[in-house]
């Protein structure tokens, strides 16, 4: 509480989280598999959900929404997100994109 007797709000903006990641990939869905086939093919450095980004926080601080888009390229340091067309899943993943903006 400030002196004026109002609610501060506490923004939190920490860095990415990497994600560490041992053994075999496990593909979320056969188009991600299908994508990284594609990119070895090309001989593209690739990782797959590398980072995690925070987009909400709760009062405490702690994080509520994340991100982990699904590659990262390396060489061209670009993040891509594979979508299917199951609707519910696009509407979420689209909140999520419009919150990383």
């Amino acid at each position: 509480m400030s002196a004026d007797g109002l609610a501060q709000t506490r923004v939190l903006r920490p860095e990415p989280i990497p994600n560490r990641r041992a053994g075999p990939i496990c593909f979320s869905h056969p188009a991600e598999a299908a994508f990284a086939t594609v990119l070895d093919f090309y001989q593209l450095e690739w990782e797959y959900e590398p980072t995690t980004f925070p987009l909400e926080w709760d009062e405490n601080g702690t994080v509520v929404t994340a991100f982990s888009p699904d590659f990262y390229l390396v060489e061209d340091d670009l993040y891509v997100e594979l979508t299917t067309m199951k609707q519910s899943l696009v509407t979420q993943k689209n909140r999520k994109l419009r919150l990383l903006r």
